[in-house]
Parts: C-alpha cells; sequence; structure tokens
C-alpha cells in the first residue's frame, strides 16, 4: 500500500472542519436550552361550549380559549391550554398541574385558586319551550324534568331542590335538543351558554321563554394554590385589567341583550 502524506493544508481543514461542526452543536444545544428554559404558563379550560371545544384544525377555540390567548399575548408570555371535562379542569388546578383556569366564583373555587379577577358576570336561566306555563319559583317544577350542564354549579335555589328531577347533560346544546324533543321540561344553564346554544343549534328564539332567573354568577380568573409559579400572578393578573379598560373583555363576552330579556315573549 502506498503511503498516505497529511500535509498541513489538509491538517488545518480537518481541524476548521471539526470546529464548525462543534460550534454548530453548541449552538443548536444553547438553542434547545434557551426555548426549554422559556417560561411557559398552563391553563385548562372547561371542554364545553361556549367557553371551550374543539376547533376545525384540532386547536382549542372558544371564549376562554380566545381569553387566555389573548393574556398570554398581552403578558408577554407563552402559553398552554389544555381542554378538559369541567371536574378535570378543578381538579387540575387543585394539584397544581396547571397554573391558571376560569370558574365560577365561589368558595370551593378559592380554597383551591387565587382569584386575579372577575371575567364576566352571568344570569343563572331556566329556559323552557314557549308553550310551558308560567312558573313562579322553581318548585312550580315539581317531578318535571329539568336538564343542567354536567360539573356546573348554579346556586343554592337549584343546589338544594329535592322536588324536580335533575337530568345532568354535556352542555348546553344537548340540553337544547332534549328541551326541543320534550325529553326535558326544562334547562338549566347560563345566558352565554343559552345565547350561543341557540346560535349554534340554530333554534328560533322565539319557540323557547325563560321560566325563571335563578341567580347570577361570576366567572373568574384562577391562579392555582398549588402552583409554584408566582411569578406569573402578577403579569396576568394586570393583562387582565389591560383588556377591561381597553373595553376588549366586555366585547369578548358581549350579548345582543341579555336573553332573559331578549327571548321574553311579549
Amino acid at each position: 500500500m502506498g503511503r498516505v502524506t497529511i500535509t498541513n493544508n489538509n491538517y488545518t481543514n480537518r481541524m476548521l472542519f471539526f470546529r464548525y461542526l462543534l460550534t454548530g452543536v453548541w449552538l443548536s444545544l444553547a438553542s434547545g436550552l434557551t426555548l426549554s428554559s422559556e417560561p411557559i404558563a398552563s391553563f385548562s379550560t372547561a371542554e364545553v361550549p361556549p367557553w371551550g371545544y374543539e376547533g376545525p384544525y384540532g386547536q382549542p377555540a372558544g371564549l376562554l380559549s380566545v381569553l387566555a390567548e389573548r393574556l398570554g399575548a398581552i403578558a408577554g408570555i407563552r402559553i398552554t391550554n389544555d381542554l378538559r371535562p369541567y371536574p378535570r379542569t378543578i381538579d387540575e388546578i387543585r394539584s397544581g398541574k396547571v397554573d391558571f383556569a376560569i370558574m365560577f366564583a365561589g368558595p370551593s373555587s378559592e380554597s383551591i385558586g387565587i382569584p386575579l379577577g372577575v371575567v364576566t358576570d352571568m344570569d343563572i336561566i331556566l329556559t323552557g319551550m314557549n308553550n310551558h306555563v308560567p312558573i313562579e319559583s322553581l318548585n312550580d317544577m315539581a317531578g318535571e324534568f329539568v336538564g343542567y350542564i354536567r360539573g356546573s354549579l348554579y346556586g343554592k335555589v337549584f343546589e338544594s331542590n329535592s322536588e324536580i328531577q335533575k337530568i345532568p347533560v354535556q352542555d348546553m346544546e344537548q340540553g337544547l335538543r332534549m328541551l326541543a324533543a320534550n325529553r326535558v321540561a326544562g334547562m338549566v344553564g347560563t345566558d352565554q351558554a343559552l345565547y350561543h346554544g341557540l346560535k349554534n343549534e340554530q333554534i328560533d328564539p322565539l319557540k323557547v321563554r325563560p321560566l325563571l332567573i335563578l341567580g347570577s354568577a361570576q366567572a373568574v380568573l384562577y391562579f392555582s394554590r398549588a402552583s409554584n409559579h408566582k411569578d406569573f400572578i402578577k403579569p396576568f393578573q394586570d393583562a387582565l385589567q389591560t383588556m377591561r379598560e381597553s373595553g376588549e373583555l366586555q366585547d369578548l363576552f358581549a350579548l345582543p341583550g341579555k336573553p332573559a330579556e331578549h327571548f321574553v315573549i311579549h
């Protein structure tokens, strides 16, 4: 075999090649470390329309998904948002698996989350078909089937009533379909859920009527008491306040008149 001679030029070129190669590897690793160290705030959103649902491309959609994205953008912090059944959202906030969730205000929510601000105020409405007899209290529907969205809290009047037959449903859309088919005599939900449910199911609002306003509720942005990312509290609280002051928050949840007033049969 012939003798191989390594010239100074060959040696220099090889050393330069390996130096460039190692530099590229180092830059890739450094880039990965930078991305992995970037703070990411996690949200859990109840998968109940209109609050949260899967969009046409599999992405989180709905009012609360839009809100989470806007809060992250204003705060300048990347977010992740997972759609969950409402009971699981509560569990994830309780355990600290996620940082944020929008939940109904109340003692049970405040025991597991730090309230950062009200997102929207809502009426809780009992809706029936327009041929249902008027009622003055929930007890007037004693023995009748009344639908409600599984996992949601609708206040003491509804929770403590044992005269009606409560039927849990997945969402307002399912409840309205059951109402139209006379499988339930009434459907309980927030004005937001009622408005968007009627719209999504293309039900003529004149075919239903609000039978009773059971009370009011607030959706509140909560930060998990078990989360270690306490530095997220101020930027997201400030972001929510910025949306409120600009009117963007009100616009997101605006309705063309409260359904309790909008759908009254005169």
